[in-house]
């Protein structure tokens, strides 16, 4: 999956728009808009985060969540330190 590729190669919590600007470089996205890009993103975050549960939503500082792997939360659901954002506190 592009965003369980791009959250492991990255190594931090994303938010949903430097997801968007990553898979606009991908080749399948040439052939889409950024309006359809987007609305795919969406929905496989959506299958991930409350589906599958792949994907955790946590805490950042703009609107809305940035997205982590389950792996990098702790008991409590909350990012480890090494996986935070740079603009996240660390809590």
């Amino acid at each position: 999956n592009f965003i369980l590729e791009t959250l492991k190669s990255n190594g931090k919590a994303m938010i949903k728009s430097e997801l968007l600007e990553a898979a606009k470089k991908t080749p399948l996205a040439a052939e889409m808009d950024e309006k359809q890009i987007s609305q795919r993103l969406a929905q496989s975050i959506h299958k991930l985060s409350n589906v599958t549960k792949e994907v955790v939503k946590t805490y950042h500082l703009g609107r809305g969540h940035a997205f982590a792997l389950k792996d990098w939360v702790d008991k409590n659901g909350d990012l480890l330190p090494q996986y935070q954002r740079e603009e996240s506190p660390i809590a």
